[in-house]
């Protein structure tokens, strides 16, 4: 098994700010791989990482998202194509250790979570619990996917589209079968969380953050600083167009971006057209 454990926590500060149930969560994960490489990753440790990893489109897309779980999905893949391991959600509970699924020849090569929320599309993976070798290029057609997304600025169906969905999609075309081991997330009574990670032959292994609360509340939990990525979605200001894509946007890709944004963000709508006008006067002198 990969020794590496990763948890993200992007938020206003420079070093997040963790308290109550998620600082709890965040010890149970510890206490699960007590000898594992731990890592609790910021943002400005993500863009660092970016930078040395990948080329300038990642990085750009990270700065191009707004809701900081988006940044933090698009962060999940990049770390995990290059270093592989687990990696888990603040708001995830540990229940018991799965390192005995590895107890086998041979051990599996991704571990995941079919996810089946109310918001969940059919093909959707959690990317709240994965485990994966470093080096699958399911992480960089997932990457792909998000680094367009961000280019069209494309919400789709439900506030997982832009960065969750691409995950299970890129599972989905690569045909993945040997070295699998899925689980699903499950729904749970008499328990103080309404859902949690079953896999076979374990059961339960970890559990979602407790129940009632709605999806993107993360003050709730004890995270600081962080923002609601659910409103903003509701609100269509995902994408933040400060500056335009490494190589400009097509004229394609810029309507398709500008037809995305709602009349209402003005200011926004007025950075990215005087973006578009400089990549497209860039090009005329070129």
């Amino acid at each position: 098994m990969n020794p590496n454990v990763h948890q993200i926590a992007i938020t206003d500060h420079e070093s997040p700010r963790l308290s109550g149930y998620v600082a709890d969560a965040t010890e149970s994960v510890r206490r699960a791989f007590p000898d594992a490489t731990y890592r609790l990753w910021s943002r400005a440790d993500g863009e660092a990482f970016i930078e040395e990893h990948f080329g300038p489109e990642v990085g750009w897309a990270f700065r191009c998202l707004r809701p900081y779980a988006y940044k933090g999905d698009l962060l999940k893949l990049c770390i995990l194509h290059v270093l592989g391991g687990w990696y888990f959600d603040v708001g995830v509970r540990m229940l018991q250790s799965p390192a005995p699924l590895f107890d086998v020849a041979p051990p599996p090569q991704l571990v995941l979570f079919r996810s089946t929320g109310p918001m969940d599309s059919p093909w959707n993976c959690s990317l709240a619990v994965v485990y994966a070798e470093a080096g699958s290029s399911v992480f960089t057609t997932a990457i792909d996917e998000v680094i367009d997304n961000c280019r069209a600025g494309r919400y789709g169906a439900t506030p997982l589209s832009p960065t969750m969905s691409p995950f299970g999609r890129a599972i989905a075309r690569h045909g993945l079968e040997l070295g699998v081991r899925s689980g699903v997330v499950v729904d749970v009574e008499g328990q103080d969380y309404r859902r949690a990670f079953h896999i076979e032959p374990l059961g339960l292994v970890a559990a979602r953050k407790p129940g009632g609360l709605a999806a993107g509340a993360v003050a709730a939990i004890g995270i600081e600083g962080g923002n609601d990525y659910v409103a903003m979605w509701r609100d269509r200001t995902v994408y933040g167009w400060t500056e335009p894509p490494p190589g400009g946007w097509t004229p394609a890709r810029a309507a398709s971006a500008v037809s995305n944004v709602l009349p209402r963000n003005r200011r926004r709508l007025a950075r990215l057209r005087r973006a578009v006008s400089r990549t497209v006067a860039s090009r005329r002198t070129t």
